[in-house]
């Protein structure tokens, strides 16, 4: 896990930044097994895992970036090896990419207590790249 700190200028910027992380995890890795006969049954890889978090007086952005999702079969009589695992293009392609961006400064969009209780988002955007199953 590493996570970087970047100094920001105040005096150029007319919505200084709150708060700002940076989260970055090389991989992790899970396996299924079955203890009793000691072998494992599903690994599941998940690498190259990026999140940023930023939020100033008016606004708050998220981003997380996955660039590599692998499920393998670890059964000792397997057919395929790679069970879910990204279709290869000409390109390294993100897996995974979430993306959110919140107004702070609105509520809604009016006055009455309901609305200032709803959270408003300027977007939201979810992109997975095509995976193959086998």
């Amino acid at each position: 896990l590493a996570m970087r700190w970047l100094p920001h200028d105040d005096a150029r910027d007319t919505d200084p930044t709150q708060f700002s992380v940076c989260a970055v995890l090389a991989g992790i890795s899970v396996t299924l097994s079955k203890s009793r006969h000691g072998f494992g049954l599903l690994q599941a890889t998940v690498a190259d895992i990026e999140m940023v978090v930023e939020e100033t007086a008016k606004r708050t952005r998220l981003a997380s970036t996955v660039n590599w999702i692998q499920i393998d079969n670890q059964l000792p009589t397997f057919q395929e090896a790679v069970v879910l695992a990204p279709t290869l293009t000409d390109s390294l392609q993100p897996v995974l990419q979430i993306r959110m961006g919140r107004n702070n400064s609105s509520n809604g969009g009016g006055g009455s207590a309901v609305s200032q209780q709803m959270l408003s988002f300027k977007y939201i955007s979810v992109m997975l790249q095509e995976l193959d199953i086998r």
